[in-house]
């Protein structure tokens, strides 16, 4: 792949969703023909070669085929349409606002479940969704809901992947509508909730270093309470345990929550600073890493590594990583399938899915 800087890597990471999201809602027309890669590179602002690279991804990712000769065609086919009269739904999908100057679609974590919402319109063609961003605390999801309660109960259901709290759940509650709440809470079988195994993922990624030979693994992570946070150190701390290794926190753990990736950059001088705490390195977040290895490079230093946050924006950027590709396509396909069961059947069934991340190693 070209080479590219760190800002130019997240902008082709949003040429990645950009296609997939015309797959997915079915802009490529009847017979699913792409345009060629002259018009696509005019219509997204990207080289040819940037283009066919694109492309490329998606035809591993199986969602289009080249045909030599006769052009690109999408791949996707969905489940055959339902022949009976079925209820059609309006959902609203509410997720954080990214804070960089992005669209909600064009966000790693939003964008991957949206894939997913769309993957599953396009198989049941029975819904529309529209989407909302707000500001990414549990006081800014409750304020969204107060404030546009009369909007929201418009809806037949709605998908939450924005921050909550009980207090966010109990306004949800009293507005009456379905909904679905993507990823772990401590208030997990009171309502529906599609999360993705965050003990698991953890726990696999250390291991991994683990066997490796390694035996002072570092823990990258946020500076935030968070149910799933806290699962993702409990997954690192039973790696460690089940090794026959001492687990301490003030040793095997620092906290950060940067905002930026040159605040990243800063944690990654102070580690090369700190090398002899740590022989590896387990990061939480896309955007550490980023910054941890840019400082890294720069200082010519170098440590066993995993990352949690494998996005595609980051995992082609650094191609040598063992990374964790989470499931949040699927749980936005689930999410809704939820949906759909809970308002066709009129019934209040409470329904927890939790599904497992894939580690993929580096190709030698």
């Amino acid at each position: 792949m070209t080479k590219r800087t760190i800002n130019e890597h997240y902008k082709y990471n949003k040429l990645i969703a950009a296609l997939r999201k015309k797959i997915f809602s079915g802009e490529f027309g009847e017979d699913g023909k792409l345009p060629p890669e002259r018009q696509l590179a005019e219509m997204f602002d990207f080289s040819r070669v940037t283009i066919r690279t694109a492309l490329k991804e998606l035809v591993k990712d199986g969602l289009i085929i080249q045909k030599p000769g006769a052009g690109t065609f999408v791949n996707f086919s969905g489940e055959p349409e339902v022949k009976c009269q079925l209820r059609e739904y309006r959902f609203c999908f509410i997720c954080n606002r990214p804070f960089m100057d992005i669209s909600p679609e064009d966000d790693p974590f939003n964008g991957q479940i949206l894939m997913g919402i769309l993957r599953s319109r396009k198989k049941r063609s029975r819904f529309k969704i529209d989407t909302f961003a707000i500001e990414g605390n549990f006081g800014g999801t409750i304020d969204f809901l107060q404030e546009n309660a009369e909007k929201i109960m418009q809806y037949d259901g709605m998908i939450l992947a924005a921050d909550y709290d009980s207090g966010c759940i109990d306004e949800l509650f009293r507005l009456g509508i379905p909904f679905v709440v993507i990823g772990d809470s401590g208030l997990m079988r009171q309502f529906c909730v599609v999360s993705a195994d965050n003990y698991q993922g953890a726990y696999t990624l250390t291991r991994h270093l683990l066997k490796s030979g390694c035996r002072t693994p570092l823990l990258i992570r946020q500076d935030i309470d968070r149910v799933w946070n806290l699962r993702r150190i409990a997954g690192f701390r039973q790696a460690l345990i089940d090794a026959g290794l001492e687990y301490d926190e003030k040793k095997n753990v620092i906290d950060c929550d940067p905002h930026s990736i040159s605040e990243a950059k800063e944690l990654g001088c102070e580690l090369v600073r700190n090398r002899e705490r740590f022989d590896s390195l387990v990061i939480m977040r896309d955007f550490h890493a980023a910054g941890i290895f840019e400082a890294f490079k720069e200082m010519k230093f170098s440590v066993p590594s995993v990352l949690y946050d494998g996005y595609q924006w980051i995992c082609n950027l650094y191609p040598e990583l063992a990374y964790l590709s989470q499931p949040f396509s699927d749980m936005g396909e689930a999410a809704v399938g939820i949906l759909l069961e809970k308002l066709d059947s009129g019934t209040d069934v409470i329904t927890t899915k939790v599904i497992p991340s894939r580690l993929h190693l580096p190709k030698n």
